[in-house]
């Protein structure tokens, strides 16, 4: 799952490429039905499990961004609570 090259890409990130494909993939897995799941699955094996590695990165590097927002968001929370007690 290439990122296109600049010339191709004309109003996306390469980011936002990223998220839009993961969606899809995760969208398809949802909807098939299970030999189609199975087939797609099978293409994550395919030389030597290298989609299978990118998934596991894409997973690591969205779980840290889940994981700063959840924190930014309890430190917000956080300090509204604060304001209202001084209230």
């Amino acid at each position: 799952m290439r990122t296109p090259s600049k010339v191709k890409r004309k109003d996306t990130t390469p980011d936002e490429h990223e998220e839009h494909v993961c969606a899809i993939l995760a969208s398809l897995l949802r909807s098939c039905g299970e030999e189609a799941r199975q087939r797609m699955m099978s293409k994550f094996v395919e030389h030597e499990h290298e989609k299978v590695d990118r998934a596991v990165e894409l997973f690591i590097k969205y779980r840290e961004k889940v994981m700063k927002f959840e924190a930014k968001r309890a430190r917000k929370e956080d300090s509204s609570v604060d304001e209202d007690v001084d209230r």
